[in-house]
């Protein structure tokens, strides 16, 4: 299903208008370091177009794990990926990113959660368990289209650094935090 049918039947699990652009991703991913073999764990990914890219760019030893809680997107990316063996897709929430991984095993985050659209004890709960699967010097990354849920992002991370990306709609902020 495009992903345009997907939010208008799903909107209120989805909470976006449309698809993040190009320039959105490059915003994200500019701290990346795709010379290595890396791990990365995507929250709420859509129809995949972050992971698309990302892709392009990771080595053949590198790992994609996504975490989508909306069943027709799980589908449409479980197929899009099935030949894809760098791509795992978890239909869970990213809630349960603990399940799967240990303390200190991931290199990035990358985070489209409309964490303004989540109730704050879960918003807490998921920050709290990324930053405890993420290894020491890597990144959480996260995208909002608004600063609303700094105090949260930054009782864990508290070196957030930001940019913003008017090239995208709506236009966004990226949060880029240490552990």
């Amino acid at each position: 299903m495009p992903f345009k049918r997907r939010v208008i039947k799903n909107y209120s699990n989805i909470w976006a208008i449309s698809r993040s652009s190009k320039f959105l991703y490059k915003k994200m991913t500019k701290d990346i370091d795709f010379s290595q073999d890396i791990k990365i764990v995507e929250f709420w990914p859509g129809d995949g177009v972050f992971t698309d890219e990302l892709l392009k760019e990771i080595s053949k030893n590198s790992q994609i794990h996504i975490f989508e809680i909306d069943e027709g997107f799980c589908r449409l990316l479980k197929e899009k990926y099935k030949n894809e063996p760098r791509v795992k897709v978890y239909e869970e929430s990213a809630g349960k990113i603990e399940s799967y991984f240990q303390a200190d095993s991931i290199d990035y985050i990358i985070s489209s959660l409309p964490l303004a659209f989540i109730d704050k004890p879960i918003v807490c709960e998921i920050l709290k368990k990324s930053k405890c699967v993420l290894k020491k010097q890597w990144k959480f990354l996260q995208y909002q289209y608004f600063l609303q849920n700094k105090k949260d992002i930054q009782s864990y991370f508290p070196k957030i650094h930001y940019r913003f990306t008017p090239l995208n709609f709506p236009p966004a902020f990226v949060y880029i935090c240490d552990k």
